[in-house]
């Protein structure tokens, strides 16, 4: 298991990701599935703020 507030990091390192708000899992699935098709609003919030070099 390894926890982190940086989820670009966590792509690099993780099959699959559980995303938590709150202190309750809101998602969890393979790593590409959330990066590809995430499930729940918070999981879109989060995966908008990772910062892009384009």
């Amino acid at each position: 298991m390894f926890i982190s507030h940086d989820i670009n990091t966590v792509r690099y390192i993780s099959d699959r990701i559980a995303v938590m708000n709150a202190g309750r899992i809101v998602e969890e699935n393979t790593t590409e599935e959330i990066f590809d098709n995430p499930a729940d609003d918070y999981t879109r919030t989060l995966l908008s703020a990772v910062p892009s070099l384009i």
